[in-house]
């Protein structure tokens, strides 16, 4: 198993805006069109270019503090999604009163939405031809990437993205 190497989201987020990095996209982007020209798909291969070029960073975080962040998000979720509904009646979590299916579905959840630019990259997908088979990729990286830093929730993964890719 490969070493996992633990980034700074502040640090990616710097690197991300800088122009070496700007450079590195367009080549990808560049390869993409290229192989758009030479009958390699179509539009959708610029757009599976980008998502493969772009960096996939899940920070480690210790397994209580995640637990405790996870718990706090679905509560959060909860509270949104019922109050939108007009029906909210209060049922906070707890890590210690969670069942641990539900505890490792919300860790990954949490991950995936708060601490990965997961919902950004998707929102950033035109509509347009490929867009289906770019989020495709875009979530399997997002699940790899939380599995390779998170072996403990790779279960977990491969339930959600089996789920989603039916």
């Amino acid at each position: 198993m490969p070493a996992v190497r633990l980034y700074g989201a502040d640090r990616v987020e710097v690197v991300e805006r800088g122009t070496k990095f700007a450079a590195a996209r367009r080549a990808a982007l560049r390869r993409g069109v290229a192989t758009v020209r030479d009958g390699g798909g179509g539009r959708g291969a610029a757009l599976l270019a980008m998502v493969r070029a772009t960096p996939i960073v899940v920070p480690r975080l210790a397994p209580r503090t995640l637990a405790e962040r996870a718990v706090r998000h679905r509560n959060l979720l909860d509270e949104q999604y019922g109050r939108g509904r007009g029906r909210y009646v209060p049922d906070p979590a707890t890590v210690a009163d969670a069942d641990p299916p539900a505890l490792a579905r919300w860790m990954v959840n949490y991950l995936r939405h708060a601490l990965t630019r997961y919902d950004d990259l998707l929102k950033g997908l035109v509509d347009d031809a490929g867009r289906d088979e770019a989020e495709a990729l875009l979530r399997r990286r997002v699940y790899g990437a939380i599995a390779a830093v998170y072996p403990e929730l790779g279960e977990e993964c491969r339930r959600q993205l089996g789920e989603r890719e039916g």
